[in-house]
């Protein structure tokens, strides 16, 4: 079994690392959503990043040597309109630490204003996701075009 933690990293200092190490945690995924404070603006722990940056780092010096160190360590974005820019800084910054997976979301939408931060709109208007011209079943097709949603103006 393969045993997985996500957190934001605030509280991850040198013991909590140690014993999710000595807990042989498999993989830890830290949520990043900006790769600035500025960029976190909106976040309630955006003056803790290089706090948290910094704890990484000490996690990925701690880990036991070897082809497979545990934990592995992972980012999770969630990708909004006013943050996406920051994804190649992440990417870049998640190097800084060891970070060797990737976990990019569209936001979900918890309150009337964060509607228009969504990208998933535009994902969901992709021709990968648009009727198909050999797939003439009615069904199909009705279905497909429940799945976009229509634009909100």
């Amino acid at each position: 079994m393969k045993v997985e933690l996500i957190t934001n990293g605030t509280i991850l200092n040198e013991k909590k690392a140690q014993q999710l190490i000595d807990a042989g945690l498999d993989v830890l995924w830290v949520s990043l959503d900006g790769a600035t404070p500025d960029s976190l603006v909106m976040c309630a722990w955006e003056q803790e990043l290089p706090v948290i940056i910094d704890n990484l780092k000490q996690l990925f010096k701690m880990r036991k040597g070897g082809h497979f160190p545990k934990p592995e360590i992972g980012v999770a974005f969630v990708a909004m309109k006013r943050n996406i820019a920051d994804l190649p800084k992440i990417i870049k910054l998640g190097h800084t630490f060891g970070a060797k997976y990737y976990s990019v979301s569209n936001v979900q939408p918890a309150t009337p204003d964060m509607q228009d931060d969504r990208l998933y709109l535009r994902t969901m208007r992709n021709i990968a996701y648009l009727p198909s011209p050999c797939c003439q079943n009615s069904a199909s097709r009705k279905w497909i075009s429940t799945m976009i949603p229509k634009r909100v103006d």
